[in-house]
């Protein structure tokens, strides 16, 4: 098998074990592939359904539930696991039991039974995409990973909080994009995520979107860097010059500025 193309540090926010990533032996297939925008990638990425709103329930189940939320806040996501265990003995087809079980499981680094759980709560609820997508991409399902994140973007709304989903389902998307060899594809996806760097206040949100809230550059270059593999030099020119007027202490920009000259 061909050697993986290498990521960038900041695309590294879980380990990928992925397989059957390298370049294709049909170059004409592969050339294809990095050519092709997003919106051309299949299977196209379709809302699913909502599922039914769960009932009042048990009294129990809610206090469980809100435990629950106070263990994971905490960073106890085992103590958290025992509890909501015990709720979906108590409601095994409540959704909402359900998807917080799969999310602990999940923090808990049980992807199993986190998949397990999540897949009774498949839905519309960008959280479950999401989650669904980074155990599939972490267990080196690579296509499903992509699906599911796109079926996140798909699912998410204008509201702040969905709208902070939507940017952390694009990170995840460029990274899939990117070693599926999705170039084009990955690139429109960067694009959007770029932009809404400078809309959004990320500065304080403390995960991968803050780092780059702090450093912009670094989504600037590795479009650059897209750009030179898709031999496009006078726009990776362009980027790699705005990386650089954004960053000029940082000689990774200037390198790739040179190489596209």
């Amino acid at each position: 098998m061909a050697a993986r193309r290498a990521l960038p540090a900041w695309l590294l926010l879980a380990a990928v074990m992925a397989g059957g990533c390298g370049a294709p032996t049909d170059q004409d297939a592969f050339r294809a592939r990095a050519r092709m925008p997003l919106a051309a990638v299949t299977p196209v990425a379709i809302r699913p359904p909502g599922l039914p709103a769960a009932p009042p329930g048990d009294p129990q189940v809610r206090r469980l539930l809100e435990q629950a939320a106070e263990r994971m806040a905490a960073q106890r996501p085992d103590e958290a696991v025992a509890l909501l265990a015990d709720a979906a003995a108590r409601e095994p087809d409540n959704a909402v039991v359900r998807r917080e079980l799969g999310l602990a499981c999940m923090g808990a680094d049980d992807l199993a039974a986190a998949r397990e759980h999540l897949l009774i709560a498949d839905g519309d609820d960008p959280s479950v995409q999401m989650a669904l997508g980074r155990i599939a991409e972490q267990s080196g399902r690579l296509d499903e990973a992509n699906l599911r994140y796109r079926t996140a973007l798909e699912c998410t709304i204008d509201d702040d909080r969905d709208a902070l989903m939507a940017d952390q389902a694009r990170l995840m998307l460029t990274r899939v994009l990117y070693e599926q060899g999705y170039l084009a594809a990955a690139l429109d996806v960067l694009a959007a995520l770029e932009s809404h760097l400078y809309e959004r206040d990320y500065s304080t949100a403390g995960h991968a979107l803050s780092a780059l809230a702090y450093r912009p550059e670094q989504l600037a270059l590795q479009r650059a860097r897209i750009l030179l593999e898709l031999k496009r030099y006078a726009d990776a020119a362009d980027v790699a010059d705005a990386a650089w007027r954004l960053n000029k202490s940082d000689p990774a920009a200037a390198g790739v500025l040179a190489a596209a000259l």
